[in-house]
């Protein structure tokens, strides 16, 4: 017997935990489907969708020939002194030509007419200029393209002497049973409509055609009574007696509460702007000039998504922002994975996502680039940045071409599950505040060689006329030094439970790791200062500082400011002011807090690495509403001044950007980027230098040193190469660093040192002096490595080494970087200075240049 129950209770075991494994594959998948960010391997075992020779072999390039008469079908509607902006009046197409050079680019392929993989929807999509998402009111998604516009020849052309605007009319304008009205007062429809009918027969035919309700006075259309024919009759009617969109409008606002739009249906005029400014060719559409049907509201615009396409012949690549910066290699056959989509400035923390696959690297420039045959250019969206992904595909897939573009979100759109007993249903919210100001894209074309070289050299000549950055002067690399103060710790009095603040570093203890790291000839330090007032390393909202006592107070304080200028030390105290890790007197994150479009307030959990669900077991940190970003800023200013300090470290002005939700006072994320460029505007004035962490492109001008700029890029599996295009814009111009060498998630040194020298970023370490058990079992976990008896001596050799090198390159720019051979890359400073690094386990010799494994040769 007993026997018989151990059988079955192994059967019943196994079976319940081949159901959980099922359930969790399920689950695993939803995961997966569910996912937006980062790259799935569809099929590990086939890595390419279709080779190059097949891609090729499908039908002929396009000749020399072929763009002639493609251009003798335009007309030229610009003209500046390097270019000339051609219009086919047909098609809507256009094309910027290069008087110099005799280079053309064509807003749509040239060859589309002959692609056999593109059908339907997507051949559609080929012919457009721009193409637009939106919902219907059940939150649901559609797609409508320009070219419909073109077919039925609802386009109009306004041309200037500075500017082309091509007008489409999408959808179906013409009017029908909704034009006319299905209730309306016995008042106006005698007055308004029959007395102005003189014929006597078509004046009772009309009448017959409504039935009367004597209790409310009211006239409701018979439905059944209009057929086709009828309306059509009906509407020529009313044109006849003067009963226009506004007469209708008063009867809906009367019988409706509502006024405005007649036509329930998806239509839409979207104007899009063309013109030149001396060597660039600019695109812009205005929102705020786009007519559209309330019911049927934009989600999502597209623009010129094939300009400059390559087609499968085509050799060269296109560039993305992608982190540091990525290659996609044209027609790289890489299509079982996913189109490249990424956000720029990273995901937006105000969009509820309860689960995250992937630490996915941020896009921090508004710039993308193409490169063919080594013609080509880049992109630099200036308007609409905050709401804009950077998208890219490879030949192959659903049409013949290799594109990227920008696309716009307008309207963003969020679930909220209602459930009542055994019973719920999902409601679709909109966001309340879509977006109403400008998008542009400045389409910059590369007169040489158009490596990705040269690209970062024209984004940065681009950059500094916008922002007036100035070079750096000669001097030691500096090395930053982020000591850790205090952190929250969980302890109990007599089995009761309270948050205890620890000191992991006094500024006594600060004083002294700062006059060992001197004696050791460690130059030029910059020191940071995290956790120093407001309750430590998550600190509560700043609008009023109290220096931690725990660290020595006020005093020790004045005195660590006091002996680090005498030494002509720089010192940044560090501050979050955007997001909120505590509640606090003068926080509620009810009041204060940004929220989900679920209307929810916008809690930040950590995720789980195994579950890669939100871990709502940690105390979560808050958004800080927008609209009170200058409240908050003042506050904290103004209570700083009081310390007298010099300069500062902000944590998060540069590394996140999210929207705000709510119905009131909700705010777009491009609305947030504004606010956070006056956030800065404000600092800087009281700021001689200002830290800023992350590398968003709109804090640029107010930064005088970078942190944790991304080293690398997300390397998603459609992206054949990672580049450091980055840190070639703004090198010699803004000191950077990547993490923390001591936290980094590479921890060969040799390895950290050659990056270093590749790409030149300066050393930075996030240290405290306590020991490491202090922070053990807490929500500090993260920072266990960071002790400094730990890291001095790697901090002395890598400083020693680098500043060696990279001081005597420093207000140079990186003019050309490129990897010679695998793991090999060679790096020139200005027009004299070259580093050959070594990432491979032996020795190699590129360019007459010999380099030891794991080595680097400096010329």
């Amino acid at each position: 017997m007993k026997r018989i129950q151990v059988i079955l209770f192994v059967l019943l075991l196994s079976s319940f935990l081949f159901s959980q494994s099922f359930i969790m594959a399920e689950e695993m998948e939803e995961n997966i489907s569910e996912e937006t960010e980062g790259d799935i391997l569809i099929d590990e075992e086939v890595e390419q969708g279709i080779s190059q020779e097949e891609l090729e072999s499908i039908r002929q390039d396009y000749t020399q020939e072929m763009v002639n008469q493609r251009l003798a079908e335009m007309v030229v509607v610009l003209v500046s002194d390097v270019l000339e902006l051609y219009l086919n009046q047909q098609t809507a197409e256009i094309a910027v030509k290069n008087k110099q050079t005799k280079e053309v680019w064509f807003s749509n392929p040239l060859d589309l007419q002959t692609d056999t993989i593109a059908v339907g929807e997507n051949k559609e999509i080929l012919q457009s200029q721009f193409s637009l998402m939106y919902f219907n009111q059940h939150g649901q998604t559609s797609w409508m393209h320009s070219n419909l516009a073109v077919r039925n020849k609802q386009v109009e052309f306004e041309k200037d002497e500075n500017k082309l605007t091509v007008i489409y009319k999408l959808g179906d304008i013409s009017k029908g049973l909704e034009a006319i009205p299905q209730r309306i007062t016995k008042e106006r429809f005698e007055t308004i409509i029959l007395d102005k009918i003189t014929d006597e027969k078509t004046r009772e035919d009309f009448k017959k055609r409504y039935l009367y309700l004597e209790e409310e006075e009211i006239y409701e259309r018979r439905d059944a009574s209009f057929p086709k024919v009828i309306i059509e009759q009906t509407l020529q009617l009313f044109k006849e007696i003067g009963y226009d969109e506004e007469e209708l409008g008063k009867d809906l606002a009367e019988m409706d509460g509502e006024s405005g739009g007649i036509i329930e249906k998806p239509v839409f005029t979207i104007p899009v702007e063309y013109s030149i400014e001396d060597d660039d060719f600019v695109v812009s559409v205005h929102t705020s000039d786009i007519k559209q049907n309330d019911a049927y509201p934009i989600s999502q615009i597209n623009i010129l998504p094939f300009f400059g396409a390559a087609n499968e012949h085509r050799n060269g690549f296109m560039f993305v922002p992608d982190g540091s910066g990525a290659l996609i290699h044209l027609n790289n056959g890489k299509t079982n994975y996913r189109t490249l989509d990424i956000p720029l400035y990273g995901e937006d923390l105000a969009e509820f996502s309860k689960r995250k696959m992937e630490i996915v690297q941020a896009a921090r420039l508004p710039v993308f680039g193409m490169n063919q045959e080594n013609r080509g250019f880049i992109g630099i969206i200036e308007d609409g940045n905050g709401i804009a992904s950077i998208v890219s595909d490879v030949a192959g897939r659903i049409h013949l071409y290799n594109n990227v573009y920008a696309s716009f979100t307008i309207k963003k759109k969020g679930d909220v599950t209602l459930s009542g007993g055994d019973r719920e249903s999902t409601v679709a919210l909109f966001q309340q505040n879509p977006y109403k100001g400008d998008l542009q894209i400045r389409y910059s074309f590369l007169d040489e060689e158009a490596n990705y070289s040269n690209m970062a050299r024209k984004y940065r000549e681009y950059l500094l006329t916008q922002h007036k950055l100035n070079r750096l002067t000669d001097g030691d690399i500096p090395f930053y030094l982020d000591l850790i103060g205090a952190i929250t710790k969980r302890k109990t009095f007599l089995g009761i439970p309270y948050q205890s603040l620890e000191a992991l570093t006094t500024f006594n203890q600060a004083q002294e790791i700062i006059e060992e790291l001197q004696s050791r000839n460690i130059k030029a330090l910059k020191v940071l200062y995290t956790g120093w007032f407001n309750k430590g390393y998550s600190h509560t909202v700043p609008t009023n500082i109290s220096i931690d006592n725990e660290l020595g107070g006020k005093d020790d304080f004045q005195q660590l400011d006091a002996y680090l200028k005498d030494n002509h030390i720089s010192f940044y105290p560090s501050v979050s002011l955007m997001e909120v890790h505590k509640d606090s007197f003068d926080f509620s994150p009810s009041k204060d807090g940004a929220r989900f479009i679920n209307k929810k307030i916008a809690e930040i959990y950590p995720y789980n690495k195994a579950s890669f669900l939100r871990d709502t077991s940690k105390k979560p940190s808050y958004l800080l509403a927008p609209n009170k970003f200058d409240q908050i800023t003042q506050q904290f200013l103004k209570t700083y001044a009081e310390l007298h300090m010099d300069n500062v470290a902000i944590k998060d002005v540069a590394d996140i950007l999210y929207g705000d939700y709510q119905e009131k006072n909700g705010m777009d994320r491009e609305a947030t980027r504004k606010s956070v460029i006056d956030q800065l505007t404000e600092v800087k004035e009281v700021a001689e230098e200002i830290i800023t962490f992350g590398g968003n492109d709109y804090a640029l001008p107010f930064s005088k040193h970078i942190l944790e700029i991304p080293a690398t890029s997300s390397q998603f599996n459609i992206i054949d190469q990672t580049i450091p295009f980055y840190q070639m814009v703004i090198h010699g111009y803004i000191d950077y660093a990547y993490n923390p060498h001591n936290l980094s998630t590479e921890q060969s040194m040799k390895k950290q040192l050659l990056l270093a020298l590749e790409t030149g970023a300066n050393p930075y370490f996030r240290l405290f002096y306590e020991e490491p058990t202090v922070i053990k079992n807490t929500e500090y976990n993260h920072l266990y490595s960071a002790n400094y008896q730990l890291w001095k001596e790697d901090a002395v050799d890598l400083y020693d080494h680098l500043n060696k090198v990279l001081k005597t390159v420093r207000t140079l720019p990186i003019s050309s970087h490129e990897e010679i051979e695998s793991n090999v890359k060679k790096t020139v400073y200005g027009d004299e200075k070259t580093v050959y690094v070594n990432y491979n386990h032996y020795d190699v010799t590129v360019d007459g240049v010999q380099i030891e494994a794991e080595g680097y040769v400096w010329k």
